[in-house]
């Protein structure tokens, strides 16, 4: 999953990959969160978060896009890097985070 992550609170970060994760699990997707990735080991730096994401993402087979992924430039990267890479991709609705 690609979404914001920068400027928001801790609680609204992880509320909003909750959503997103339970939304895609409903469809029978195997979902790998980001925000959990990151759970065990807080890391200081943006380059070994991105380290660690994109890591994991070349195991993905699809990627899901978080509506306001937009709204965060290491976002941008991960989807651009996602698009060249030619991966299946989906973009979750707007109202995610209320279903």
């Amino acid at each position: 999953m690609i979404g914001r992550h920068t400027d928001l609170p801790l609680v609204e970060l992880v509320n909003n990959f909750e959503a997103a994760k339970r939304y895609l699990q409903y469809r029978a997707f195997n979902v790998v969160n980001p925000v959990e990735l990151h759970h065990a080991a807080p890391i200081t730096d943006i380059c070994q978060y991105l380290r660690v994401d994109i890591k994991e993402m070349m195991t993905c087979h699809i990627v899901a896009f978080l509506p306001d992924y937009q709204e965060c430039s290491t976002a941008l990267m991960l989807a651009k890097l996602a698009t060249s890479l030619c991966f299946n991709t989906i973009f979750l609705p707007s109202n995610i985070y209320k279903l």
